[in-house]
């Protein structure tokens, strides 16, 4: 996120010249519709659409992109391969982005990995090389296929998922104990996530978020565990100290748990939790206001975002979504909101004032689904796809121009 060019402004007034639709209306040919998901790495991007497909645009030197090839940037989506290397990768259900990995969760419950592997990101039981093609993700025991996968998130170099069973498992990076299986080795399958104390497994899973360097659990009771670092506070059980297995997510008050969790994700070094009341509480690192509280203050215990300009209490959220240091909010109406790192104008509002300490409104209404990166986010309306921050490796697939657009541009089809 450090390795960025300055804005050529050129480039963004010729952007900003180009027609857009109005929101909410049909998206012109030539446009990117059809978009049901969005997954944002950090220089690339990709999107499930109707029909069972991933299309993907941004960096590709390292087969970020799912073409089959490596090569120069991805200037507009383009498909992913299927794991042969030919066709299109079909009866994709979901997706997720790591820093410069991207999995695929299937309609037969199976993954399929593509990208950077220097971890064992692509949980093919190996970390010998990236991949430009979907791979398999092998199973616990390393034969056959990882099976019975109803969920996946992905972190900065590693992934989890939550089987059938409502257990978790995890593969990749494992520095920081990230994995959750007690130790600090890099897993080039996936390992199952241990319980509390001396529990063999977590159990009673209902969701799984990766942050960059720590792992969070959403449990069935509505209560949040969390493993891995916690210099800043991330695992949210009112201490910084790194934790090889699952605690418990405190309450904002300190006295019992936080509960009423309806969904988790989590950034570089911060986790947020969106409420069955719909309202959000965040925790951990807050350098640059990612959690919402009007205040650049570490909590290393949940704090309630603030409404926007920093008075009252952020209401309404029907999605979450974080990245790097930064997070976004999709209201009922169809408002989205960002807070935290806006340096590339990641934060949608037309805008590089940074840092946001509270919510602030995305240039864009009618907003059906959003998703972070580092240091850009896309977002959905009606049939079109925006994008909007960092564009250096053509991340954002408006087919030109590189730095910062913090006004949202319309990717290509």
């Amino acid at each position: 996120m450090f390795r960025r060019c300055t804005v050529v402004a050129s480039l963004l007034l010729a952007l900003l010249a180009l027609p857009q639709p109005a929101q909410g209306q049909a998206a012109p040919e030539g446009t990117l519709a059809g978009v049901v998901q969005l997954a944002v790495g950090l220089d690339h991007t990709c999107a499930r659409v109707t029909g069972g497909e991933v299309r993907c645009w941004g960096r590709n030197t390292e087969g970020q992109g799912g073409t089959g090839a490596t090569g120069p940037n991805l200037t507009a989506p383009v498909p992913v391969v299927g794991t042969s290397g030919s066709g299109h990768l079909t009866g994709v259900a979901s997706i997720a982005a790591g820093e410069d990995t991207t999995c695929a969760l299937l309609t037969n419950h199976q993954v399929r990995c593509w990208g950077v592997n220097g971890n064992g990101e692509l949980g093919n039981d190996t970390n010998a090389a990236s991949s430009s093609r979907p791979v398999v993700v092998k199973a616990v025991a390393g034969n056959g296929a990882l099976v019975d996968v109803t969920q996946i998130a992905g972190g900065l170099h590693h992934f989890c998922a939550r089987l059938s069973t409502g257990q978790a498992v995890c593969w990749g990076d494992n520095q920081y104990r990230q994995l959750g299986d007690a130790t600090t080795a890099d897993r080039h399958r996936p390992v199952r996530v241990k319980g509390a104390g001396t529990a063999a497994v977590l159990a009673n899973v209902k969701q799984v978020a990766a942050g960059g360097i720590h792992s969070c659990f959403l449990l069935t009771n509505g209560q949040a565990r969390c493993v891995g670092n916690n210099s800043a506070g991330n695992l949210g059980d009112g201490t910084t100290t790194e934790r090889q297995r699952p605690v418990a997510v405190r309450a904002v008050s300190g006295a019992g748990n936080l509960g009423g969790i309806a969904q988790l994700v989590a950034g570089d070094q911060h986790t947020c939790a969106r409420l069955t009341t719909k309202q959000v509480r965040c925790w951990g690192a807050n350098f640059t206001g990612n959690l919402g509280d009007n205040t650049n203050t570490q909590r290393p215990r949940p704090v309630k975002v603030k409404g926007v300009g920093g008075s009252g209490v952020l209401a309404d959220v029907v999605q979450l979504t974080a990245a790097g240091f930064h997070t976004c909010a999709r209201q009922a109406d169809g408002d989205a909101l960002c807070w935290g790192q806006n340096s590339s104008g990641q934060g949608g509002d037309t805008t590089t004032t940074n840092p946001r300490l509270a919510p602030v409104a995305v240039s864009l209404s009618s907003v059906t689904s959003i998703a972070t990166g580092a240091d850009h986010a896309c977002a959905v309306t009606g049939s079109a796809t925006w994008c909007f921050g960092n564009n250096d490796f053509a991340d954002l697939g408006t087919g030109a121009g590189f730095g910062n657009f913090p006004t949202p541009a319309m990717v290509q089809g």
